[in-house]
């Protein structure tokens, strides 16, 4: 066997500065090992019984043009043109594996888009695999390095596109984006069979019900499912059609009525052995090819395929984090999106259960460490699930990081209820994350104050960080709910100086 570094140690490669970094693969078994980044100091270790091997590099100050060589006594691999400096984590389902191609800005003026673009920023696309078989991976093998420039970057996140965009122009070094996602996937197929096995509820909500689907659905009828995918692939309209969907070119009358007229177009889902969303899927096709590189944070942007088990939403994603954590063994920080305001899709597809999602969101940034949480309640769409300005996304993960990873802003997070009291008629919100409330006009439409079967009318006022209500019915001794953009689809009218849409919420006085 020669020796071999994982996939993801390339050429062009980005490494994360000031800090040490992980750097494996495969030789002869009990051989001796060597690896060297550039002029630094070797690493030695010995591959295992199975030739695998793992080192750690002493951390290094940002640069560029290094090699890194990794050696036995008879031979060498050499990866060129390796740069040091920031490196991210992008990860989650199809918001943010919506290309740059289909965001509202870069459809209108992709030039003016492109010029935007510096020359330090470069990024890895996890290779988009289902099934760990020569069928493999599913859309062609595109796990390399590559510069982020005006011939790559249609073809890459939009949100993360934007994000690197806004960190090049504070972080003044090479910017590295490792990039994980793949569309309508749950946090269950990213999180390992060991960690949804430990814990009951996920058990039985994921890994027993897909075992029981299995077992009892009729004879044939997921493989009826893979040829029908197999024939929609081959109808030329289907390609031109989903394209014009992404883009935002089809009116929601006219997506609805496709729906109905043109069902070729659709497939309903089924799933299977080789489904990216059977549980623990994609952490055993994606995952494992990159754990263990090091990086500076992570941006999770996932939650709309969770809806259908909201409920347990939190527990699931708590697990996810926590299990990758012990595998990198750090408590990298993570910067999450909350799911956009959305109503439905082709008039089929509801966002029904999206609050829920969102309060779980919400609840896991409460009570992990460094679990830190905006969101785009402001730019989401009532007919898309795929909200086309992704400029907005990528500033706010960005303003998140500038705030919570290197201390550069304040307040940056989206506010969250802190406390509530109610004195009677007067009821009194504290929120984080704010210094001064900013209330828009037609609040009353998205924030809502209801005694039983009622609504209540109330006059509003911010002061600082907190929202006074006064009730005008008298309700004093009734008990009353507020709730704030608490729905599938509305619009954001509190925000903190920052901008920053307020969080949705639900309160019970």
């Amino acid at each position: 066997m020669s020796i071999q570094l994982a996939d993801i140690f390339q050429d062009g490669m980005v490494l994360q500065h000031d800090q040490k970094v992980k750097v494996w693969g495969t030789a002869d078994p009990n051989e001796q090992v060597t690896v060297q980044l550039s002029t630094g100091t070797p690493s030695e270790t010995t591959a295992d019984n199975e030739g695998k091997f793992a080192v750690d590099l002493d951390p290094h100050t940002p640069a560029t043009d290094l090699t890194l060589t990794a050696s036995t006594s008879s031979e060498q691999v050499k990866v060129q043109h390796v740069s040091v400096g920031e490196v991210y984590l992008l990860a989650g389902q199809s918001n943010m594996n919506l290309l740059l191609r289909y965001d509202h800005d870069y459809h209108t003026n992709p030039k003016k888009v492109l010029s935007l673009i510096p020359k330090q920023i470069s990024y890895y696309e996890v290779p988009k695999v289902k099934l760990n078989s020569p069928k493999d991976p599913l859309y062609g093998d595109r796990g390399k390095w590559q510069a982020l420039n005006d011939q790559t970057a249609e073809q890459f996140s939009a949100a993360g596109f934007y994000f690197a965009i806004e960190l090049a122009q504070r972080i003044k070094m090479p910017i590295g984006l490792v990039w994980m996602a793949y569309d309508g996937t749950t946090a269950s197929s990213w999180t390992s069979k060991e960690a949804l096995m430990k814990n009951p509820i996920l058990k039985k909500t994921y890994i027993d019900s897909y075992e029981k689907l299995l077992r009892d659905r009729p004879k044939g009828e997921y493989e009826k499912f893979l040829r029908m995918v197999a024939e929609q692939s081959k109808n030329p309209e289907n390609g031109p059609f989903w394209d014009n969907v992404l883009m935002g070119n089809v009116s929601h009358d006219d997506l609805c009525k496709a729906y109905k007229e043109h069902h070729e177009l659709f497939v309903d889902y089924v799933m299977g052995p080789e489904s990216e969303n059977r549980p623990h899927g994609l952490f055993d096709t994606m995952v494992t090819k990159i754990i263990g590189y090091t990086f500076k944070a992570m941006l999770w942007y996932q939650g709309e395929s969770d809806d259908a088990h909201a409920e347990v939403y939190d527990t699931l994603l708590t697990t996810m984090i926590n299990d990758w954590r012990a595998r990198w063994n750090t408590t990298f920080p993570v910067l999450q999106m909350q799911i956009a305001p959305f109503y439905h899709w082709f008039g089929v597809f509801y966002g029904t259960y999206f609050p829920y999602v969102r309060e779980k969101q919400q609840l896991v940034t409460e009570t992990m460490p460094k679990v830190y949480m905006t969101n785009v309640m402001d730019a989401g769409m009532k007919y898309d699930i795929h909200p086309k300005n992704k400029r907005t996304a990528g500033h706010r993960f960005a303003m998140l990081a500038f705030d919570k990873i290197y201390g550069f802003n304040k307040h940056e997070g989206a506010p969250l209820v802190t406390a509530y009291h109610r004195n009677g008629q007067e009821i009194e919100i504290s929120f984080s994350e704010s210094s001064s409330l900013a209330l828009k006009s037609a609040l009353k439409q998205s924030l809502v104050v209801t005694a039983g079967t009622e609504t209540v009318d109330y006059s509003v006022k911010a002061f600082d960080n907190r929202l006074l209500l006064s009730l005008k019915d008298d309700v004093s001794s009734m008990p009353v709910k507020v709730a704030y953009q608490f729905a599938p689809y509305s619009e954001a009218r509190m925000f903190n100086e920052n901008g920053v849409p307020v969080s949705p919420f639900k309160l019970n006085l």
